[in-house]
């Protein structure tokens, strides 16, 4: 029986060809901070070899507020060893990287010092803060679902009424009301990018009437600070429910006026709640009314008054989304439009395919509605038939920038007909996603949707893939093909790459 040799006392396996064979990089730094010996995976670390990095000062290879250099002084001046977990390792030629470093003293009478540094995986970089951004996360998708609603809301307002006071004003003034029309889209862009922080979960709140609020601040007020003041309130009913802190409310408000009643303790002193789309309808010829009860606007409508309606998704006793469909089925030729401050692509579907002329994000352009009330009432509308509900786990796209409100408008406008729809957009962009929800939410949902990749058909049998062939009509053509065309029969068919 053959024996393996014994090379457990091989001479010519030395500790330098164990310290060369190591992955991880090793220095022996003198006393002075140079480097007496590097192996290696420390030259790679590095960028360098050994030959410019022999007899040189580490410092001049790591940036001068390096951990590993603090490191090294407090070793040398103990005389123990020292370890450091997740330090940022960056110098001119280093690329950053997060290592782990250890440094030991050689109790010799060099004081030499060994260092070690061990590079951390993507997993260890990760894993070792997991816990707190998993908790930082949670509470950054509650502070921008809640902070991107509530701030939707009274931006559309600014937006209008500096809209209303443009008409109204001189040319030198125009430039402050075209300011903050500018200001308030940019602060809508923003808020699209805060809406990357949510996952699609609602954060819980308290509905909270904000009149009710104001009354509580008027008689505090009135029992108190602004005892001898004179106070108006007008409050317009139309106002949703507000998901909010009630006692929080109350005391912002009182705040206000008490501000106010400190500049004027005489008052008088007013509070207004209301819209600017009725004014704005009102300054373009319109006569519109307002109300925040879905009783009492059913009523209205049920008693053949009024030629268009607006409505928010969210009102105070209900969701306006629900009265599309009876609108519908008493007064088919009634234009609707929605407004939402929750400017997903659900809403817009939701809207689209119950019925609705046209839908709105907020903030929306004041012009660009009174635009459409216009359309809307000279226009007779057949509505589309009824569609399924949509779920947001069949959404096949997500997302709450301006340009994706964009989209989704675009999609629901035209998701309820029969018109052929061309599609734009760069490689990679998501065409065939924007004619999937043509499709799924389309009247034609029950039928096929066949896809074509135009680009990977040869020229010369286009047209048979388009419109079929009997066999034989081709090389290669074994049986009868029916054509991607009848395939698609009463369904959509989507023609990529054309």
């Amino acid at each position: 029986m053959a024996e393996s040799p014994d090379t457990s006392t091989d001479p010519s396996v030395g500790p330098q060809d164990l310290l060369e064979a190591m992955a991880v990089p090793v220095f022996l730094i003198a006393e002075s901070g140079h480097i007496l010996y590097v192996n290696p995976a420390g030259e790679q670390l590095f960028g360098t070899g050994a030959r410019s990095l022999l007899r040189r000062p580490i410092g001049n290879f790591l940036s001068g507020d390096s951990p590993v250099l603090a490191m090294l002084q407090r070793v040398g001046r103990r005389g123990s060893s020292a370890v450091e977990y997740g330090i940022r390792l960056t110098g001119p030629a280093v690329a950053p990287r997060l290592v782990d470093a250890r440094a030991s003293p050689c109790h010799d009478a060099q004081r030499h010092i060994v260092l070690t540094l061990h590079a951390r995986s993507v997993a260890q970089s990760i894993g070792g803060h997991r816990l707190g951004q998993l908790s930082a996360a949670r509470s950054a998708t509650g502070f921008a679902e809640t902070l991107t609603h509530e701030i939707r809301n009274p931006l559309s307002g600014i937006r209008g009424a500096a809209q209303l006071l443009e008409a109204a004003v001189g040319p030198s003034d125009r430039e402050l009301t075209r300011l903050i029309c500018d200001e308030t889209d940019r602060i809508g862009k923003l808020l699209a990018r805060f809406d990357t922080f949510v996952d699609g979960g609602t954060v819980p709140t308290a509905p909270v009437n904000v009149h009710v609020v104001l009354d509580r601040v008027f008689m505090l007020a009135t029992n108190g600070f602004a005892r001898s003041a004179r106070f108006t309130r007008e409050y317009d009913p139309s106002i949703p429910m507000v998901p909010g802190d009630r006692d929080r409310l109350v005391q912002a408000f009182l705040n206000l006026v008490k501000n106010a009643a400190e500049a004027s303790p005489a008052g008088p002193l007013r509070l207004i709640t209301g819209t600017v789309v009725r004014r704005a309808l009102h300054r373009h010829g319109f006569v519109a009314r307002d109300t925040g009860d879905m009783g009492e606007l059913w009523s209205w409508i049920s008693a053949g008054a009024g030629d268009l309606v607006i409505t928010d998704v969210a009102m105070p006793s209900g969701n306006g989304l629900d009265l599309l469909p009876r609108v519908r089925k008493i007064r088919p030729d009634l234009p609707v439009i929605v407004i939402s401050a929750r400017s997903t692509m659900l809403t817009a579907l939701r809207a689209g395919e119950r019925g609705a002329f046209e839908y709105f994000p907020k903030p929306f352009d004041l012009d660009e509605l009174v635009t459409t009330v216009r359309r809307a009432v000279a226009e007779t509308r057949v509505p589309p038939p009824p569609a399924a509900e949509a779920s947001p786990d069949d959404l096949p796209m997500v997302g709450r920038s301006p340009a994706m409100q964009r989209v989704y408008r675009v999609v629901a406008r035209v998701v309820n007909t029969h018109l052929t729809v061309l599609v734009l957009g760069e490689s990679g962009t998501g065409k065939e996603l924007v004619a999937r929800a043509l499709h799924d939410f389309s009247p034609r949902r029950a039928r096929p949707f066949v896809a074509l990749n135009m680009a990977a058909i040869p020229r010369d049998l286009i047209e048979s893939e388009l419109f079929g062939h009997e066999r034989g009509a081709f090389t290669g053509a074994h049986r009868a093909s029916a054509g991607r065309f009848r395939q698609a029969e009463g369904g959509t068919l989507f023609l990529d790459e054309i």
